[in-house]
């Protein structure tokens, strides 16, 4: 529902079409009201899979990253007023929760650096850069050396390299680049994971 919602704030961006707003404060605020506490302390928050239901990993593809980023995106556009408080709490459920993760981008830890990233860029917070930071030194263990480049093992399978985006490395590199770009001091670390 917050990808379509976040598809939807395109849509009101590109075209000033306010029934495209409208739909997403709509989904905005159905969101924002289901959003239950989880973490450490209850610092987090989570989302139901089903209404009622155990909570949502904190994904980017279902769950607390995923939907902390249009909550982001919503914030920056100023049209869902207390969305920037949420998105951080979803931050902290994802940084809390999902170190076990694999590598992905959809699932997996590259998808959590990017909504860190997200944060980062958006709240000055240096937290959720070294959040980032934390979760790409994770990630240095699903690297591999293959034809002297390095990979890194894809959600598809058990020891399986994709170059997917976002179930394979192709998604990873761009977080790292990303992730590099943010800070000189940073790039070195990076560049030893290629």
């Amino acid at each position: 529902m917050a990808g379509i919602a976040d598809a939807l704030l395109d849509l009101y961006q590109a075209s000033g079409q306010i029934r495209f707003l409208k739909a997403v404060q709509r989904v905005g605020g159905w969101l924002l009201r289901r959003a239950r506490p989880m973490g450490h302390e209850q610092q987090g928050v989570g989302w139901e899979r089903n209404v009622g239901g155990d909570l949502n990993a904190a994904f980017w593809c279902h769950g607390s990253a995923g939907i902390a980023s249009f909550l982001l995106h919503a914030a920056q556009q100023k049209v869902l007023p207390s969305a920037i408080e949420i998105a951080c709490k979803a931050g902290k459920a994802v940084a809390e929760g999902t170190r076990w993760a694999g590598p992905s981008r959809c699932h997996g830890l590259s998808g959590n650096i990017e909504l860190f990233l997200d944060l980062y860029k958006l709240t000055g917070n240096e937290e959720w850069l070294q959040a980032a930071c934390t979760f790409a030194r994770i990630l240095e263990a699903y690297a591999t050396e293959e034809d002297g480049m390095r990979l890194w093992l894809s959600d598809e399978g058990p020891a399986m390299i994709s170059p997917g985006f976002l179930l394979g490395y192709a998604g990873i590199a761009a977080t790292l680049l990303r992730l590099g770009s943010l800070n000189k001091s940073l790039e070195a670390s990076i560049s030893r994971l290629f």
